[in-house]
């Protein structure tokens, strides 16, 4: 989800603030909306360093929706979402007319100067966990001020109790992480020389990698090969089209 309205892209990944410090605290739980047990988020991710990807770690370069029951009725985990670089995040649920919304809030509006960041956060809740739940995911980056991006779908609550679904995550976020990180052309990031943060030299990506359209022919990320689908890791969600493992484009 692209939300880098109302911050300046820099160049750099210096982060000079516009309005507040760069990256957010723990995020506080919220008891907003009546069915919110509790929230709790990550750090902005290209802020917080990490290792060299394998084929294997798929959900690096995935955007993803965990359930599982929990004792106050149901965890929802949303992992590599796109959000304002700088914002503190707070969570919100609460009923909508199709069944429930998940909503990340930044209620400050305080947000800094360098670029986007992908997220975690995580949301308990009381819901009924026995029939299929219709779910509206919204990040708001400013209530009241910039119009709030969201994305919807159906947790199949009653044939899977747990489970996940994902898709390629957002290509501008990914961009501005695998930049930060040096993680240009490797599994499930943006190719190198692909423009933006990932306009490098040298292979587009890794070996055993291929460079290849994501969820948009304009999106090239690098892929792992295969044969067939078991050579693909995440069973169920990627799958072996023309030798090359490809997640959903969508939920």
């Amino acid at each position: 989800m692209a939300i880098l309205r109302g911050i300046f892209v820099l160049s750099s990944f210096t982060c000079l603030f516009a309005l507040g410090a760069c990256g957010s605290d723990d995020d506080e739980s919220s008891a907003g909306g009546g069915t919110l047990v509790g929230f709790t988020g990550s750090k902005c991710k290209k802020e917080s360093g990490g290792a060299a990807l394998t084929a294997a770690e798929a959900h690096a370069g995935l955007e993803c929706v965990r359930w599982k029951p929990s004792g106050e009725g149901l965890q929802i985990d949303l992992s590599n979402f796109e959000g304002a670089c700088g914002a503190s995040w707070q969570g919100v649920a609460k009923q909508s007319e199709k069944g429930l919304e998940l909503r990340a809030t930044n209620p400050s509006c305080l947000l800094a100067a360098c670029g986007s960041c992908m997220y975690d956060w995580s949301f308990q809740v009381k819901v009924d966990t026995t029939s299929d739940l219709a779910l509206d995911l919204v990040t708001d980056p400013c209530p009241g001020q910039q119009t709030p991006e969201t994305e919807s779908l159906t947790l199949p609550l009653s044939k899977s109790a747990e489970g996940e679904l994902c898709h390629y995550a957002s290509y501008g976020g990914l961009s501005w992480q695998a930049g930060a990180l040096g993680q240009c052309g490797q599994a499930f990031m943006p190719c190198q020389k692909s423009g933006g943060m990932c306009d490098g030299t040298g292979a587009p990506c890794q070996a055993g990698l291929e460079c290849a359209p994501g969820a948009s022919a304009t999106e090239e990320v690098c892929h792992p090969t295969c044969t067939t689908d078991t050579d693909c890791a995440l069973s169920g969600i990627l799958s072996c089209k023309a030798g090359l493992c490809e997640a959903p484009t969508s939920f």
